[in-house]
């Protein structure tokens, strides 16, 4: 039983690891992001986010 938890642990860990190597990329896709939105209406940014979302497959028309 002990073996099973141990490797339970073994993949948190690399979860962790993984989550910490992900965030600051996600911190500058959002910082690039904010920049080509920067000057546009708030009408203009909705359109493009509903776009994005959809394309993602995030959101979708039922």
């Amino acid at each position: 039983m002990s073996g099973s938890s141990g490797r339970g642990r073994s993949s948190g860990s690399q979860d962790v690891a993984e989550i910490r190597t992900r965030i600051p990329q996600r911190q500058n896709n959002i910082l690039e992001q904010a920049k080509r939105l920067k000057g546009r209406s708030k009408s203009e940014i909705i359109t493009i986010a509903l776009e994005e979302f959809i394309r993602s497959g995030k959101l979708k028309f039922i």
